[in-house]
């Protein structure tokens, strides 16, 4: 149950999809000028992502990276998969304090779609899921969770430097609710930006 916050510690490493949009169809941008069309784009995206189980009062986070790839168009889609690169910057909270990570995996890669103001995640497939084990002394063993989206939102749609994650999702062991939420540096910083 708790262990699925881990997952979105992995799914941040892409952690995001869904067949609807948040906002109107975004064009991605260079220093200002739009990207033409079909012209591949790479960032890269690192930070702290948590994924929190409010009833109990309880999340776990990891320091998560991803890779992400957005093709121009109107909208500008792509994908993107995030990882932990190690288990050493993760920590559990609540019910999941001291609990160790010791294995994670997502159903992504995830699509990444641009907005006039920000991004959406999905699964093409469906939705996208988390799956993450603890160790031995962790109250909890593991398991997985479930998020239909998650908004990405830049700190500057001209020149995005960070970007904010925002999304809710269920654990399906306990059918408790989640919210994922994390803060991102992106990398070149600065250079795009969507429209």
């Amino acid at each position: 149950m708790l262990k699925k916050t881990i997952l979105l510690a992995s799914m941040a490493s892409a952690a995001f999809t869904v067949p609807t949009m948040a906002s109107a169809a975004g064009t991605l941008t260079h220093e200002g000028v739009p990207v033409p069309t079909n012209e591949t784009v790479s960032a890269q995206v690192s930070g702290f992502v948590e994924i929190d189980l409010p009833a109990l009062e309880s999340g776990y986070g990891c320091e998560a990276e991803a890779e992400v790839e957005l093709v121009s168009g109107h909208p500008s889609t792509g994908t993107s998969v995030l990882e932990i690169p190690s288990t050493d910057n993760c920590q559990g909270t609540g019910l999941l304090a001291g609990c160790e990570l010791e294995a994670h995996e997502s159903n992504g890669p995830f699509d990444v779609v641009a907005g006039a103001n920000d991004f959406t995640v999905t699964n093409p497939g469906g939705v996208m899921t988390l799956s993450s084990a603890f160790d031995e002394n962790c109250i909890v063993p593991g398991g997985e969770m479930t998020f239909a989206e998650v908004l990405v939102t830049p700190d500057n749609t001209e020149s995005i430097s960070s970007v904010t994650l925002s999304g809710e999702g269920v654990d399906d062991v306990t059918e408790l609710a989640l919210t994922v939420t994390g803060e991102l540096a992106v990398e070149p910083a600065g250079t795009y930006g969507i429209e």
